[in-house]
């Protein structure tokens, strides 16, 4: 599940103006990721405490992606260790929004999830401070760059 959050702080912007654009690239993927490492330690905190006894947090992770113009970070499943693998990479997602009351074609009742809801609590609660932290990293990364240019 993606999460969108925008910087706006002068500082920042002002830390722009000498560096290339691979470099900034660099400096926005650590700092992005940091603040959603933020929210992944609340998204697994509310994991473990809606299915306790489930080692599957373990699946939960977060990565960040750079693109042409967009730079960012999102939590997902990941099927590295076949012992934590939860499966499908949506299961995420129908844990949180639940699903409805599923039949095969044939009538056979295949159950429902229940919605708990766990991702978006996480969200609400870390999103500011995740925003905080990378805004925090972004800076500290602009500056040790500029130290190395010699452009402080």
């Amino acid at each position: 599940m993606r999460l969108d959050f925008k910087i706006s702080d002068k500082a920042l912007q002002e830390g722009f103006n000498g560096l290339k654009p691979a470099q900034l690239r660099s400096v926005f993927r650590v700092g992005t990721r940091k603040g959603m490492l933020e929210v992944r330690k609340q998204v697994v905190a509310n994991y473990k405490k809606a299915f306790p006894g489930s080692q599957k947090w373990r699946a939960i992770w977060a990565k960040n992606y750079a693109k042409k113009n967009k730079i960012g970070a999102y939590i997902s499943l990941h099927k590295l260790n076949p012992k934590y693998d939860i499966g499908n990479p949506r299961l995420l997602r129908w844990l949180d929004l639940g699903t409805y009351e599923r039949e095969t074609k044939l009538g056979y009742n295949r159950g429902m999830m229940n919605d708990t809801g766990f991702f978006g609590k996480a969200v609400e609660a870390k999103m500011n401070q995740a925003e905080a932290v990378a805004v925090k990293h972004i800076n500290e990364g602009l500056l040790k760059k500029a130290k190395k240019l010699g452009l402080t």
